[in-house]
């Protein structure tokens, strides 16, 4: 953050006491009430010179945050992705065939443990003489936390329906995501700006695409041949879904967006799989902070895998991985490290490192 104006406490107290100096026209010693009252002031002063420079900084696209930030977006048109909900197939099985069709309501809901619970999109009806029917849900709740229950472990019917025996997610709940984040936003403003050009550049194809959803968080663009654009998409839970994949390919391919000439083609980008194979030494009286972490969750090895899969083209690297478990932010280390997987492997263009097996063990030693 630039200090637009002095923010400093010594210099405004000393700046404070001089000017009361002045206007008295004598010293003022320690002791004197006057004295105390200016330095009383000096605090109220300080606080309020902050906020002025926090407001000042959050005019200006590096350092504006929060609405300050969708204001400036407001300003280029970019309006900040909402968190959208997470979805799935569910099937719906009678308790034998019926001879009149059944109709499963629009807004049934199935929960996994009465926490996340899913809302069937449509009235389902089930015709005589068959004994289930398919339909989408949607969760109740917009963000990520819907994500990735396994096929069948969205079975609990919340609403009792005659001659239903059971409801299940046939398909794994993908599709929801968080609110975009700040620097997802800021980033997404600054490449606005290459949406004026109509001759297709590669940020205003990045803009585009990264508009689509805000579960995106890295976008390649490759031009092979003459008038065709492919769009390589990842997102925050590695490659992307057909939904994303199609959400992206409507935005980038409107008429508005894509130049009249180009062929414009969304890929997810192929997967290039890594182990985790590493044994590190603490000592006995760190041994379960450092436990915690490196292998706990949010710990050295989640943090590497994270940032390792956060972008397409990222070389494996077990430096990365060596410098957060012997230094993870605000945890304990280990003293020593020895790791016999990943070494220092080329990711190409258009791949995404992602991890496969992950085996870590650990010894104590004495320090």
């Amino acid at each position: 953050m630039l200090k637009l104006i002095e923010t400093d406490s010594n210099t405004l107290y000393n700046s404070i006491i001089s000017a009361m100096e002045i206007m008295t026209g004598e010293p003022l010693y320690p002791g004197d009430e006057r004295r105390i009252f200016a330095e009383a002031l000096v605090q109220v002063i300080v606080s309020v010179v902050n906020s002025c420079n926090v407001a000042c900084n959050g005019k200006m696209l590096q350092y504006a945050v929060g609405d300050a930030l969708d204001a400036l977006g407001a300003r280029m048109g970019v309006v900040r992705l909402p968190a959208e909900p997470a979805t799935a197939t569910f099937r719906f099985t009678l308790t034998e065939a019926q001879s009149l069709d059944v109709t499963i309501p629009e807004g049934t809901l199935i929960t996994t443990d009465g926490d996340i619970y899913f809302a069937t999109d449509e009235d389902l009806a089930i015709s005589a003489g068959d004994t289930y029917g398919d339909v989408t849900g949607t969760c109740t709740v917009d963000g990520s936390e819907g994500n990735d229950y396994a096929a069948g472990a969205v079975a609990q019917l919340v609403d009792t329906i005659d001659k239903v025996s059971t409801a299940i997610n046939t398909t794994v709940t993908s599709g929801g995501s968080d609110e975009e984040e700040d620097e997802e936003y800021r980033e997404r403003i600054q490449l606005s700006n290459s949406t004026f050009s109509t001759a297709g550049p590669v940020k205003a194809y990045q803009y585009y695409a990264k508009s689509a959803d805000s579960s995106i968080i890295d976008v390649v663009v490759d031009s092979p041949s003459a008038c065709v654009v492919n769009i390589y998409v990842l997102t925050d839970s590695g490659i992307p879904s057909q939904s994303v994949i199609d959400a992206v390919e409507a935005i980038c391919s409107a008429d508005d967006v894509r130049p009249l000439t180009d062929q414009v083609n969304i890929l997810a980008p192929t997967a290039k799989t890594y182990d985790i194979e590493l044994k590190y030494y603490t000592t006995a009286e760190d041994e379960a902070d450092c436990v915690a972490s490196i292998e706990g969750d949010g710990g050295a090895i989640d943090q590497f895998v994270e940032w390792q899969a956060g972008a397409i083209g990222r070389n494996i690297n077990p430096d990365k991985l060596m410098a957060l478990c012997m230094a993870p932010a605000g945890g304990v280390g280990c003293i020593r490290l020895d790791i016999t997987s990943p070494v220092n492997t080329s990711v190409g263009d258009f791949e995404v490192a992602q991890v496969g097996n992950i085996t870590v063990t650990h010894e104590v030693v004495e320090e």
